[in-house]
């Protein structure tokens, strides 16, 4: 007996197996009826046996083996359907993944009691083929679950970014009342000043976050652009550094007015989040450097701190949201490098330009902004 027809003939008996395995070693199914549980594996186990039957050269098999478009170029709606039901329910990503080796290990067992040594090649055929089956299955029912439950995580960071924006807009209001206090002390005046630096930084942290959430959810940057002046730009973002950090030692180079086409607001978010970086990861009192200047066509905005430099197996890394600093013993700098890099890229990418970046112990870290000026 083919194994094809042996999974379409037992088909009951597989199923059986399936629910038993989900409800005595997967936690979330522990207590769940065994429809749910059955799901759409019916309709999995009516499709595998037709994908087996189907011809398929060497070359195929070996493509199939290597390249998992090729495994995914197909749909597979019952496996798409399971990978959904199960986010509902409340898999992880490794139930999900043990229900298909269980079911791969049940039928390969119940097969071969069936067939005991019998078959010879063809049965070693058939093998490969039910695999290659179930890996597909497999592998479309991880992507879909993979794909809704990234769906689901930016959403949540999309609210919750916007969430946070009216509390802290409280906060920074009733900062505001208690400074023009009259009788505050010395002290208190302080206390303020760090709270306000704390509220830039939460500010920060938030649009960053929406930023990020936007742009995983497909929506992308938007850019505006306008005649603006990259020297007024950067003058203005270093006196709201001032006022919140009234210790960092903020220096702004350029020959005079640098004109071009761009957005405004977003060259700000890139001046902020880089002179934000420098002084966090550069060295603690050590200055911060913003020079702008132009070339033909082309603007450029350099951000430069002295420090430890970034090692060079972490220099691309950095510019995709997720890196962290865990080779630092400092616990502040145990935390992500944060989304800004990643914003400050995407944002010179909208403009047709580029950010890089040097950094070694001799000379400290630069990012260079290179922008075309119309």
């Amino acid at each position: 007996m083919r194994l094809a027809q042996f999974i379409q003939e037992n088909k009951d008996l597989i199923i059986e197996e399936w629910v038993n395995y989900a409800q005595n070693y997967i936690e979330p199914a522990l207590s769940m009826g065994s429809k749910m549980i059955e799901d759409h594996i019916s309709e999995m186990l009516d499709q595998i046996p037709e994908e087996m039957k189907k011809f398929q050269t060497k070359e195929e098999r070996e493509e199939k083996s290597k390249n998992l478009e090729k495994v995914l170029e197909h749909d597979n709606k019952p496996s798409k359907l399971h990978g959904e039901q199960r986010v509902d329910i409340g898999f992880d990503i490794v139930h999900v993944s043990s229900e298909f080796r269980a079911l791969r290990a049940s039928v390969l067992r119940l097969y071969d009691e069936k067939i005991g040594i019998e078959g010879g090649e063809q049965k070693f055929e058939d093998i490969i083929r039910f695999n290659e089956a179930i890996d597909r299955a497999w592998m479309h029912s991880v992507a879909r679950y993979h794909n809704l439950m990234d769906q689901s995580k930016n959403w949540f960071l999309g609210i919750l970014g916007h969430d946070l924006r009216s509390p802290l807009a409280s906060i920074s209001s009733i900062q505001e009342l208690l400074e023009k206090t009259e009788d505050l002390s010395p002290d208190g005046k302080e206390l303020i000043q760090h709270s306000k630096t704390s509220i830039k930084r939460m500010n920060d942290l938030i649009r960053n976050l929406l930023e990020l959430t936007n742009l995983r959810l497909g929506t992308g940057i938007t850019i505006n652009k306008t005649s603006c002046d990259l020297t007024s730009q950067c003058k203005h973002v270093i006196e709201e550094f001032k006022i919140t950090y009234p210790n960092a030692d903020i220096h702004l180079n350029s020959p005079g007015p640098i004109n071009g086409q761009w957005d405004q607001l977003r060259i700000g978010q890139v001046i902020s989040n880089l002179t934000t970086n420098a002084l966090r990861y550069g060295k603690p009192g050590g200055p911060v450097d913003i020079n702008v200047s132009a070339e033909d066509e082309k603007a450029i905005i350099s951000v430069h701190n002295e420090g430890e430099p970034i090692p060079e197996n972490k220099k691309e890394i950095i510019f995709k949201g997720m890196f962290k600093d865990t080779d630092s013993n400092s616990e502040s700098k145990q935390s992500s490098f944060g989304f800004g890099l990643f914003i400050v890229n995407k944002i010179a990418e909208a403009h047709e330009g580029k950010v890089e970046l040097e950094s070694d112990k001799e000379h400290g870290t630069t990012f260079n902004v290179i922008l075309p000026r119309y």
